[in-house]
Parts: C-alpha cells; sequence; structure tokens
C-alpha cells in the first residue's frame, strides 16, 4: 500500500512561524553561516555605478546634443548622476566591509537536534493516519497506534525520482553525521503484529512523499538482520554511482511485507566525511524483532 503525494511532515500541532523558522534553521546548519551581504548585493553596486557612469557621461549628454537641450542641465545632470555613482560605489563597499567583519555564528548540533525532533513528532502523527488509512485491519484490531512509541530509522539518502533538493551531508561537533534527506522507517510494534510505515522526507522543505504501509505478523517473519549492500543508483546530477552501505531488513513469508529495508549506514559518505551514524533505533528494533522470533 502506497502513496506518491507529498504531504507537509509538520501539522497542526505546530504553527506556521515555526515552521518556517525550522526550514532556514536546517539551511544554515548544512550550509554554514554566511553573510546577509550576497554576490547579488555586490553586483547590483557594480551595475548601479556603471550605469550612473554611462547614462551621466554618454547617454543623457548624446540625447540631449541631440534634441538640442540647454549644455547647463546637460551638465548638471552628468554632474548629478556622476556624483550618484560615487555615493553608491562608496557606501557599498562600506558595507560590504562591515558585513564581512561580523562573526556569524554557526547553528549548533543541539539546535539541529531540536528541530529534527520537531519533524519527527509530525512524521508520528502523518504516519499514524496513513496506517489507519491504508490498513483496514488495524480499526477492527485492539492495537492502538497512540499507545505506542514507535522505532524511528532514518537514513541519508539521495534519489533524483524522489526529492528535489539536494542531499546535504555534515558531520557535526559530536561525531554523528546528519543529512538533509532521508528515508524514513517507522515500525509500531505490538504483541502479535507490527506496523511499518515508510517515507522520504526532505528537512528543507519539509515535505514527505513516497509513503508505504505494511502489516507484518510476527509469525510470518523469516529473518530480521544488518547486511552490507552494494548498488547503483543515480544522483540529482544524473550521474550513475556505485553505493556502499549496512543495511537493517525485514523478511517476512506472507502479507506485504515481503522484504522492506532501511541503510543505517552509508559508507562512501563515513569515507567523504568521517563521523558515525545512529544507530540506536535499528538496535532497538532489532532486539525486540528477534525477541518475538524466538
Amino acid at each position: 500500500m502506497k502513496s506518491n503525494s507529498q504531504i507537509a511532515v509538520w501539522n497542526a500541532d505546530f504553527d506556521r512561524f515555526q515552521e518556517t523558522i525550522t526550514r532556514g534553521r536546517y539551511r544554515k546548519y548544512f550550509y554554514g553561516p554566511k553573510p546577509l551581504w550576497k554576490e547579488r548585493e555586490s553586483t547590483g553596486i557594480f551595475f548601479g555605478t556603471i550605469l550612473c557612469f554611462l547614462f551621466g557621461w554618454f547617454i543623457i549628454p548624446y540625447i540631449g546634443r541631440a534634441a538640442g537641450l540647454d549644455p547647463l542641465g546637460l551638465k548638471l545632470a552628468t554632474i548629478v548622476l556622476t556624483i550618484g555613482g560615487i555615493l553608491i560605489l562608496v557606501r557599498g563597499l562600506f558595507k560590504i566591509k562591515e558585513e564581512k567583519a561580523k562573526t556569524y555564528a554557526p547553528i549548533k548540533d543541539e539546535e539541529f537536534d531540536r528541530y529534527f525532533e520537531y519533524d519527527i513528532k509530525g512524521l508520528k502523527n502523518k504516519s499514524k493516519a496513513f496506517l489507519r488509512e491504508n490498513i483496514a485491519d488495524i480499526a477492527s484490531s485492539e492495537n492502538d497506534l497512540d499507545s505506542v512509541e514507535p522505532f524511528a530509522l532514518h537514513s541519508a539518502e539521495e534519489y533524483s525520482s524522489n526529492v528535489n533538493l539536494p542531499l546535504m551531508v555534515k558531520c557535526g561537533d559530536d561525531g554523528l553525521i546528519r543529512a538533509s534527506n532521508l528515508f524514513f522507517m517507522l515500525i509500531y510494534p505490538f504483541n502479535d503484529i507490527c506496523y511499518i510505515y515508510t517515507a522520504y522526507v526532505n528537512l528543507f522543505d519539509g515535505t514527505a512523499k513516497f509513503e508505504h504501509a505494511y502489516d507484518c505478523k510476527y509469525t510470518s517473519i523469516e529473518s530480521v538482520g544488518y547486511e552490507d549492500v552494494t548498488f547503483t543508483t543515480v544522483t540529482q546530477s544524473r550521474k550513475e554511482v556505485e553505493k556502499h552501505t549496512k543495511t537493517f531488513y525485514i523478511k517476512a513469508a506472507e502479507g506485504n511485507t515481503s522484504r522492506v529495508s532501511v541503510n543505517i549506514v552509508d559508507y562512501d559518505i563515513i569515507k567523504d566525511i568521517g563521523g558515525h551514524f545512529d544507530n540506536s533505533e535499528a538496535l532497538k528494533a532489532y532486539v525486540f524483532l528477534n525477541s518475538k522470533l524466538q
């Protein structure tokens, strides 16, 4: 059971102002602190100055002489535009120097984690609604999704067909790798069955899409475990690359969960930037599900 529609991760529990702040702070965390004075402002200074000199010294005098206008008025216009160009240039250079002298504090890991919890809470609410809508047995059973806390597994993902914003990764000061594009697997555990929700989530725009819902009886599970996987995928730059990951998987003999998995470690990212991934939720899920198989 799946849905390819795009939904917002946040919901009515959070206001729009908080949502806007969250997306901006994520961008600052991954892209780093930047001066407010961007390249377009610098370009504006350059072209503004050039236009003042161009109109003051060439265009207006040429048009004025051709139209027979007063030479004194043309001279005054040239002086005014020249002074204006000089003022634009001086003010612009001063602002650039002033901005470059400032220190811009980066977003700390703790602040990222606080906003990340905000999104996970929203995703949990969305996942419960999606599971209830797509798995009819939930309504007739005694399994209340609100009564259990799901295992929330996630991985860094870069699939051009699934996300429309670039994957950004960063190794924090605590050594933990954080990513902007994620694949989530939420496992809701009950006595004889678990319900699984998966979706691709982009932190920059706060959306989740390609949602899937699974129901998996413990008696149908053949195996739960980890394995190293090598596969080929296409990045957003349309480049084919080989990926090396460690996958947490659930394999069942029946139902719609023949196999569902999530890449809990990306060896290529670790090779590029160092650090480690948080596998605590995967370990909890592994221990719980294996206890049901014994």
